[in-house]
């Protein structure tokens, strides 16, 4: 079997041909184009500076099977993350002053996310969270139904959800 030796030539003409085909690979796991380019590009970056160290026999397989790995492992710790974004209850007026430098860092991006949430929806997820009202509280004084409520309720857990997930998996990825 030949080695492949990775020189500055042979290094470009590996990125130039398979960039893009492994940026299709992870559109499987993700459509955020940032994400994936960030992965590609990083497995290219430590390809380089490992240049001196590497042996690889089949690049197209080794280069394949190394953005799928680093994207599971991106998934896997941002979901760890979600999960305790779920779990741990977040104060929305104030972080607790026990909380560690990670509770305190969620409670940031939980209020990053919230920020972003579509005014209505905001509204709607604010008097639930911060007022401790019942989505049947919050359709009687809004004047709405109670599922227009739960409706809004899921898209702002949903949307609070994406925007950590891709805050916490492109600081990973830094």
């Amino acid at each position: 079997m030949k080695q492949t030796k990775i020189d500055e030539y042979t290094f470009r003409y590996i990125y130039d041909l398979y960039f893009n085909d492994l940026c299709k690979s992870l559109n499987y796991y993700t459509s955020n184009v940032e994400v994936i380019e960030d992965i590609v590009q990083d497995l290219f970056v430590s390809l380089w500076e490992n240049r001196e160290n590497v042996s690889i026999f089949h690049i197209k397989t080794y280069l394949f099977t190394s953005v799928r790995n680093k994207m599971l492992n991106l998934l896997r710790d941002s979901r760890k993350f979600e999960i305790l974004l779920e779990e741990h209850h977040i104060d929305l007026n104030q972080p607790d002053e026990e909380q560690s430098g990670f509770n305190e860092e969620l409670y940031l991006l939980t209020r990053e996310a919230i920020d972003t949430l579509p005014l209505k929806c905001k509204e709607l997820f604010l008097l639930s969270k911060k007022e401790n009202k019942t989505y049947k509280q919050i359709a009687k004084e809004k004047q709405i139904s109670v599922k227009t409520v739960e409706n809004q309720m899921g898209i702002a857990y949903k949307k609070i959800r994406e925007y950590v997930s891709e805050k916490v998996a492109l600081s990973i990825l830094l």
